[in-house]
Formats: C-alpha cells, sequence, structure tokens
C-alpha cells in the first residue's frame, strides 16, 4: 500500500502562499500582455491605463485584488523572514511595502482626483469647482522677448526668456505660479500649462455701440502660427497672425523683425453658417485701422497675455509620496545591509523578495 508523506500544516500553508504568488503574478503578467500589445497600439497607454482604472468597474476590481494578493504574498513572506533573522526581516520588507503603499496610492489618485483647466488673463476672476473661493489675476508675466527674429525660432529659449509667472489673489493672500514646481494653495495644486498673446478687439455696428470687446486667447506664438476665434452669437470668424515689423540681414541671410511693442497682426473675416465649416472671406486687413465688413466695424485697440492653468485637487500624491520614500529608503537598505548580512549569516536568509 502506498503512503504519501505528511506535509504538516506549514506545508499547506507553503502551498496556499504559492497560489498567491502564482495568482499575483498571473495578473500581473496578463496585464503587461494587455499593456504591450492591445492598449500599446490602439490608444495611448498609459494615459488609457489611468483613465480606466478611474472609470471601469472591471480595472478598479482587477487592481484591487491585484493589491489584496500583493498585501498577502508581503505578509507571507515577512513571516518567512521573521523567523530566520528579525532585524533583516524590517530590512527587507520597506522595499515591498512601498511598492505596495504606492500602488495603492496610485489606485486612490486615479479615482479620487479633481482636475480642471482654466483660461484666465490679467483681471480675471475665476473659481474652482471643489471650493467656494474667488481668485483674481493680478498680472501675467509670459516670459516673452519683446523683440526677436524669425530665425531664433528653433531655438525656444531664444523667444521664451524666462518662466511664466502668474500672480494671482484669493483676496487674503497673493499667490505666484509658474510651470513647475505647482504652486499649492489650501490643498490644491496650480502650474501653468501654456501661455500666449490675447490681442485685444472692440466690435461696433453702424450707429457706433459696441457689439462686442474683449480679449482673444489666440495661439499666435511662434510667429507665423494663425488662429482663429468665433464671435458669440455673430455669424464670423476671425483669424489673425502676426506680422514682421521689418527685416535685418544677417550676413548673407535675411531675417523678419518680430516687435511685440508696436506688434502687427494680420486680420481675416469670414462669414460662416456654423463653426465647422471655412467660411467665406469677406474682409482682410491688418491691426493699423479699423476693418469693415457687413455694417460692423472691427479695431485692435491693445493686447495682454492669457494662460492656461491646470488645477488639481489629489490628496492621495502624499500616499504616492510617501511609497515612493519607501521605495528608495529600501533599495537603499537592501544595497547596505543585505550584502553584509548574507556574508556573516549565509543559512539565515532565505530567497530574496
Amino acid at each position: 500500500m502506498e503512503t504519501r508523506p505528511f506535509r504538516g500544516i506549514e506545508g499547506v500553508r507553503f502551498l496556499r502562499a504559492e497560489r498567491l504568488v502564482f495568482i499575483r503574478r498571473l495578473m500581473l503578467g496578463l496585464w503587461l500582455l494587455y499593456y504591450l500589445t492591445w492598449a500599446t497600439w490602439s490608444k495611448e497607454a498609459f494615459a488609457n491605463f489611468v483613465t480606466g482604472l478611474g472609470r471601469n468597474v472591471i480595472w478598479k476590481v482587477f487592481f484591487v485584488f491585484f493589491l489584496f494578493f500583493l498585501a498577502a504574498e508581503i505578509i507571507y513572506k515577512f513571516r518567512q523572514w521573521y523567523k530566520k533573522a528579525r532585524v533583516l526581516a524590517f530590512v527587507r520588507v520597506i522595499l515591498p511595502a512601498g511598492i505596495f503603499i504606492f500602488l495603492t496610492g496610485f489606485f486612490l489618485s486615479a479615482n479620487m482626483r479633481m482636475e480642471t483647466r482654466i483660461l484666465t488673463g490679467k483681471d480675471d476672476v475665476f473659481t474652482i469647482p471643489w471650493s467656494e473661493k474667488r481668485f483674481a489675476v493680478m498680472n501675467v508675466r509670459p516670459g516673452i522677448k519683446e523683440r526677436f527674429l524669425d530665425i531664433e525660432q528653433d531655438a525656444p529659449s531664444a523667444i521664451f526668456t524666462r518662466e511664466p509667472l502668474l500672480l494671482i489673489t484669493d483676496f487674503e493672500r497673493t499667490y505666484r505660479i509658474g510651470a513647475f514646481p505647482p504652486a499649492r494653495i489650501d490643498g490644491t495644486f496650480f502650474h501653468i500649462l501654456n501661455s500666449n498673446i490675447a490681442p485685444s478687439i472692440e466690435l461696433r455696428n453702424q450707429k457706433g455701440e459696441i457689439i462686442e470687446k474683449g480679449d482673444l486667447a489666440l495661439q499666435i506664438l511662434p510667429a507665423g502660427n494663425t488662429d482663429f476665434a468665433h464671435l458669440i452669437n455673430l455669424p464670423y470668424r476671425i483669424t489673425m497672425k502676426l506680422l514682421p515689423s521689418g527685416e535685418i540681414k544677417r550676413g548673407e541671410v535675411l531675417a523678419k523683425e518680430y516687435n511685440l511693442e508696436d506688434r502687427l497682426y494680420e486680420i481675416k473675416v469670414y462669414r460662416i453658417k456654423n463653426p465647422e465649416e471655412a467660411g467665406v472671406l469677406i474682409a482682410q486687413g491688418n491691426s493699423r485701422r479699423p476693418l469693415s465688413f457687413d455694417g460692423y466695424t472691427l479695431t485692435v485697440t491693445g493686447h495682454t497675455y492669457w494662460v492656461l492653468l491646470e488645477v488639481v485637487k489629489d490628496d492621495a500624491v502624499y500616499i504616492i509620496g510617501a511609497g515612493i520614500v519607501l521605495i528608495i529608503f529600501g533599495i537603499f537598505l537592501r544595497l547596505l545591509l543585505l550584502p553584509i548580512s548574507i556574508h556573516c549569516y549565509p543559512k539565515q536568509i532565505g530567497r530574496d523578495f
């Protein structure tokens, strides 16, 4: 009669732990297979994954189960290490614990993060959806060179001489917002995504009454770009382009010079039936003199600058930060202490995590 060896309780626990490890690795392998095949070739892979993790229930359940199996594996490994070398067990668990905390923060961020984008300029007042606080824009420093040549535009630093800066107030304190790092105001992060020129216009009817007045947030720079805006409640599209103020010869190269202190725009007006169509060109000119069409008069009265703000509230970023700190600390401790421990206690160290 054939008999089977008695595994005992520890043997059963070992088999269960191995199953947890297998399931966790299988889930990771399936995700990598999806990410490197379908996700990579169908859409922007990582951005699509983050969006899906915040909206798709199946992805959420999948990720929660992955975290559960990872936590179970870490606990099991820690118990094994603790039996062999108590102090080293705490050293070795820091790295996997940091990975778990980082992934947990990543999941919470994808599901709890609130964000919006705000197009604004000098003297504007804006609010953010998750706060009752009002903000006023005191000043915009675009960081754009006032005079430049078209041949300098291949190097962005030639035009954008410094980081754009926004000065805002919540009517209690004043804050400076740049491109990086983000400015933190009451747990909300602000930073500038984009900045450019906003020509100021007035549109008058035949009686001289102002029909529309404001700043057009256009993407005019780099010089040569043409951008457009639609007039509210009127069937017109306006396109504008920055024109050179003169030409300068540098050696054998003839360069166009642009002067933002005395800027000149090419203006075209199209009559449209809907925003999607190209429309019919009905007037063109420059900003030196008013442009007339269909009984209206369009005048460029000045200019300012606009900025596009990205505003984010994400409390999970602190969990992610804690995870990163633990990962770095865990790697450092392993590189520093584990070789010494293996040399001193070669029989007490199990296989690595």
